[in-house]
């Protein structure tokens, strides 16, 4: 603590009650300050009194110096909430661009393999081109953000990242051994797989969306 500051701050005070007490006793005289009893002493009187109001006054710094740090640190919490709730919510908005990509992504794909499930055939290229667009699917749900939202904003209620991403992982797997002659699979499993997939990672991407428009509604007043 600033002590040199502190007085010139306060120190008049103590200065001016020393002189009030002063000209008070030039004025009212002795009896106004000490015991009329004879066996009084007055210097002695007037030390016991004035023990209390020193312990007092020496408590003063310490009271202000106190009052400052818990001042700072209720500034400093509401600095850092501030930034955090910043964070959060632009994590939110970007979630939400992200997320709809991801719902494109899945009318894309059941438009797509409309068409296809006309086909009736497999060939290598073919399962090549399944597998390119499982990628594809991967690259739009492997993001940190969605993570962070799961973690961070609201736990998903069916579909969760992990699960998605397990799963296009362990198809993928499949796939690349169908290609490879090493496993064989029917047509159905492949429509089912495909259309399981896209719908599964659309509705990942409606519960990202509705999680994020419910967070910056929440905290819309906070953000001031």
């Amino acid at each position: 603590m600033n002590w040199s500051k502190w007085w010139d701050d306060f120190g008049w005070l103590l200065a001016g009650l020393g002189i009030g007490i002063f000209v008070a006793r030039i004025i009212f005289g002795r009896d106004a300050f000490c015991a009329t009893a004879a066996e009084e002493h007055c210097v002695r009187e007037w030390i016991s009194a004035s023990a209390g109001w020193a312990a007092v006054l020496a408590a003063v710094p310490t009271i202000l110096y106190l009052s400052k740090q818990v001042e700072d640190a209720s500034l400093f919490h509401r600095q850092n909430a501030a930034i955090n709730l910043r964070r959060s919510r632009t994590l939110a908005q970007r979630v939400k661009r992200q997320a709809r990509f991801l719902e494109e992504n899945e009318l894309f794909g059941e438009l797509t393999w409309h068409d296809k499930m006309q086909m009736g055939e497999v060939s290598p290229d073919f399962i090549k081109g399944v597998i390119d667009e499982y990628r594809i699917l991967e690259s739009y749900i492997d993001r940190a953000d969605f993570l962070r939202v799961e973690d961070e904003i609201a736990a998903p209620d069916r579909f969760s990242y992990e699960m998605l991403m397990r799963r296009i992982q362990n198809e993928c797997k499949v796939l690349q051994e169908w290609h490879d002659g090493l496993t064989a699979l029917s047509w159905e499993n492949l429509v089912a797989w495909m259309t399981f997939i896209y719908q599964s990672s659309g509705e990942y991407a409606r519960y990202l969306s509705s999680a994020c428009d419910d967070y910056l509604s929440e905290t819309a007043q906070f953000s001031m």
